[in-house]
């Protein structure tokens, strides 16, 4: 069954769309009218994954998902206090060293946890929070977030400690099909500037891209770039050895804004990000 080429959405019981009438020489006004005959894609749950937070001040939040090939599905975001992350065993609970915690975990096609790895800080007042999730062919996960103060990004028995002079520095790191660690990079920033990975795309051969903001001067491997706006939005590609390949920076007014949300990969080697802008 085809679904309808012009825009669709649901309301009540009925298809509806816009579509813009009027002669191509003229100013197009969108008007509503029913789509007969047309269907709307269906949502259907059949599976709900529920991570359980203990504590008052517990809570725990999903801010990226990916699935792979067979059906696993990986999550990143944060956690303070206590978190099960297994649904099978509320009793196995891991506790967020720092103000907040980064967490990635995998589950399967039908709910149950495959692994759960913890970026645990090094400190009281270390903030972790992972964004933005990716898979490659072999089964490697990209993460990309913000933290702040130092972190451990080893979630196994080795440490790998990253510092952030800023109030919140980028993170970028790969793990293996296990959620082991393979390497973490971070962008140094200035001191009081906010920057944060907010989209990943993984890249076949070539690494994985991230965007996100930047509102300090930072440096990106060995390039430093500058921030002329309030906040700049950019662009960054990081081969699969964890080197940075080059970096795109918008380059705004005084008082500008601009950020990155969302970026997709071309066969080519080119990139398609979304985001905004003022000024």
């Amino acid at each position: 069954t085809s679904i309808a080429s012009d825009p669709v959405a649901l309301v009540g019981a009925k298809v509806v769309g816009f579509r813009a009438r009027g002669r191509s020489n003229r100013r197009r006004r969108p008007t509503l009218e029913t789509l007969e005959g047309r269907l709307a894609p269906a949502l259907d749950f059949t599976a709900t994954l529920t991570l359980g937070a203990s504590g008052s001040l517990a809570d725990v939040k999903v801010n990226g998902t990916a699935i792979d090939s067979a059906g696993n599905l990986f999550v990143t975001g944060s956690f303070r206090g206590s978190v099960g992350f297994d649904p099978a065993n509320s009793t196995a609970t891991t506790a967020s060293v720092g103000s907040r915690g980064a967490f990635v975990a995998s589950y399967s096609s039908s709910g149950g946890l495959r692994w759960s790895s913890v970026l645990a800080g090094a400190d009281g007042s270390a903030v972790g929070q992972g964004t933005a999730i990716g898979i490659d062919s072999g089964g490697n996960v990209y993460v990309t977030g913000s933290f702040s103060g130092m972190v451990d990004f080893d979630p196994g028995n080795a440490s790998t400690l990253l510092s952030s002079p800023s109030r919140t520095d980028i993170f970028i790191l790969k793990l293996n099909a296990g959620g082991g660690l393979i390497w973490a990079r971070d962008v140094a920033g200035t001191l009081n500037s906010v920057n944060q990975g907010d989209a990943l795309t993984v890249e076949a051969n070539r690494g994985v891209l991230v965007g996100g903001v930047v509102t300090g001067a930072a440096t990106f491997g060995s390039q430093a770039v500058a921030v002329v706006g309030l906040s700049e939005a950019f662009v960054t590609r990081v081969d699969p050895l964890g080197n940075f390949v080059w970096t795109t920076v918008t380059s705004g007014g005084n008082g500008s804004t601009a950020e990155i949300h969302g970026i997709a990969a071309n066969p080519d080697g080119s990139a398609v990000a979304v985001g905004f802008f003022k000024g």
